[in-house]
């Protein structure tokens, strides 16, 4: 037990982050989401890019939008990155995490993507950083990198609009989340029981 005078504030963390969502629907542009939402709902493809923690929102992305049906892949390697945005086309959209908008490697991946055409979507905490600057459809985050605690509060930052998107994506492209959802299930359903087979045939008789 801590004593009197070293008690922890465990709800610091939490107020953290609770006020990286509000500033961060404070922020919210509606049009410029309202774009896009449309991108992704007329996407042939769907890949977003991000490095280090935003990396790992980006595999976020990903797992979230998969239940609602938007099928995206990330990628969190600059040189796949690059290969890929070499490869793209007006059909295809990429979505850029950095914080900072100043990630020299998503910049240059980016910026590949928009000459070849595919359209964009930057989520940053600087609406004038390079990697905004490259954005069909500009969204911002609350919480910088270089922030006391940052990287957190910056990623719940992030997974906030990840929800918002998802939400409107839902609503604009009409999707059936509880058949969508039921689908899912029969397929594991299905996956487990077959692997349950599998390992009751191969018991010795």
């Amino acid at each position: 037990p801590e004593s009197g005078d070293r008690k922890h504030d465990y709800g610091a963390g939490a107020r953290l982050w609770v006020n990286a969502i509000d500033k961060t629907k404070n922020l919210i542009d509606e049009r410029a989401l309202q774009t896009a939402v449309r991108l992704l709902t007329k996407a042939d493809r769907v890949y977003v890019f991000g490095v280090g923690h935003s990396g790992e929102s980006a595999r976020d992305y990903v797992k979230t939008w998969l239940r609602i049906g938007l099928i995206a892949q990330a990628e969190t390697d600059p040189h796949i990155q690059t290969q890929i945005s070499s490869l793209l086309s007006p059909k295809d959209t990429v979505i850029a995490l950095s914080l900072s908008g100043h990630t020299k490697d998503v910049y240059e991946s980016v910026k590949l993507a928009k000459t070849n055409g595919a359209r964009v979507i930057t989520i940053s905490n600087d609406l004038t950083s390079p990697i905004a600057s490259l954005g069909d459809a500009r969204l911002q985050t609350a919480v910088s990198e270089f922030n006391t605690v940052g990287s957190v509060s910056g990623q719940v930052s992030q997974l906030y609009l990840c929800d918002v998107l998802a939400r409107g994506y839902e609503k604009m492209a009409g999707v059936d989340t509880d058949a969508l959802k039921e689908r899912a299930l029969k397929a594991l359903m299905k996956k487990a029981i077959l692997a349950i087979v599998g390992a009751v045939s191969r018991l010795p008789a």
